[in-house]
């Protein structure tokens, strides 16, 4: 499978995870690197571990409220993506160019993206298994690397995170699936589009890409 095709002609924020349906079980599973809050008092591997644990735990349980589940779901993922850092680095050299009200702006607009991306995504979700292969920790930088096993194959997926200053959380910044970046894959797209209509343009296309998915129009 070939990983992130994109239409340069018709940029369309949030569309690089559509078409794949093993990519969003594995960011979904993304979503729960998340976990009680004694975890934060671990090493990034035994968080990433604990908190997969505790979203396919709510995944699997038999309530059918999934309004429910959602709102776990996005609990998790407020705590602990640091989504100041994602969008900071997804803009790249045109968060320095945004005035502070598009900054803030994209900020709110791009959490919400990836939050309703995830949880737009929840029923792929089909009992896939998840291994740990280790961390690799530089400082306050690390990385966790996972293997989600769907069926005969299996899906690498690196987890970089950066440790608070409060010296036991750590947050998620970047997930690299099958060698693929998803802040570089937004990047790419996003630059695109500021490059054709500006800030507003970008800001635009993305409040309608959430509406499309709060609204089940997913494509």
């Amino acid at each position: 499978m070939t990983t992130f095709q994109h239409n340069r002609q018709v940029p369309n924020p949030g569309s690089t995870l559509a078409p794949y349906r093993r990519l969003l079980v594995a960011l979904l599973l993304t979503a729960g690197l998340i976990g009680p809050a004694h975890a934060d008092n671990l090493g990034p591997l035994a968080q990433v571990r604990t908190t997969v644990d505790a979203i396919l735990a709510i995944l699997r349980a038999p309530d059918p409220d999934s309004t429910t589940k959602r709102g776990h779901i996005t609990q998790l993922i407020a705590e602990r993506f640091d989504f100041d850092l994602m969008a900071q680095q997804t803009l790249a050299t045109n968060w320095r160019h945004a005035t502070t009200e598009d900054r803030k702006r994209f900020v709110e607009l791009f959490t919400r993206l990836l939050q309703a991306t995830y949880l737009g995504r929840i029923e792929a979700y089909t009992n896939e298994k998840v291994e740990y292969r280790g961390e690799k920790i530089r400082d306050s930088q690390a990385m966790v690397k996972t293997v989600i096993i769907d069926g005969n194959t299996e899906i690498p997926v690196d987890y970089k995170l950066r440790e608070k200053q409060d010296g036991g959380s750590w947050r998620v910044y970047d997930v690299v699936i099958e060698k693929v970046s998803l802040i570089a894959t937004y990047r790419s797209d996003y630059r695109a589009i500021v490059n054709k209509d500006g800030m507003t343009g970008l800001l635009t296309q993305i409040e309608e890409k959430i509406h499309s998915l709060e609204q089940g129009k997913t494509t």
